[in-house]
Formats: structure tokens, sequence, C-alpha cells
């Protein structure tokens, strides 16, 4: 006889994820060119967002809730969920003091 597993909801699963976060390394950019692609650094909120098709659910690299990110929730409705991601929340004009 098998036990079902039930999977937990989606929010909740933030609290066991960490944000992929900036490192140092040895490895010489040179040796990565034509390899790997690389983005201009850009300074901004670093979150983890839980989108199980109804609501967001987003935590800062702390694990704090965030619930000051309107434009992002209406943003998400176009998504399919259910989705956890990874990311860094920007100003357009690319001005950490403009994220708000």
């Amino acid at each position: 006889m098998t036990t079902p597993v039930s999977n937990p909801p989606i929010h909740d699963l933030l609290t066991t994820i960490t944000p992929m976060l900036a490192d140092t390394s040895d490895i010489k950019l040179e040796t990565l060119s034509g390899t790997h692609l690389f983005d201009s650094k850009i300074d901004g909120v670093r979150a983890l967002a839980a989108w199980d098709g109804r609501t967001l659910t987003m935590r800062n690299r702390n694990g704090r809730q965030m619930d000051n990110y309107l434009d992002l929730e209406v943003a998400a409705a176009g998504l399919p969920g259910p989705v956890i991601l990874d990311g860094e929340i920007v100003a357009e004009s690319g001005k950490f003091q403009d994220i708000a």
C-alpha cells in the first residue's frame, strides 16, 4: 500500500529556498569569453517570488515577506502558475533610489 504525498503550497516553499547571490571567483573573465554571456550589473532588491495562479508572495534575501510591489503582482497575472522566480527587482531607470 502506498501513501500519497501531498505537495506543500508553493508559497510555503519560499521559506526553504535561498536566492542566488553574487559570489567571488578565482576564474578570470577572459577564460569564459565565448562560452558564457554577461549582463551589466544593476543594483536592485533581490527577491524570491511564488505565483500560484492567483496570489503572488515575495520574500527578500533575508526571508522577510515583501508586500510593496503591486506592479509585480499585476505582471504576475500573465504567468502560468505555479511558478517560483528568483531575481533582482530593478527600476527602469537603473537607479536603486527609484525602486518603489
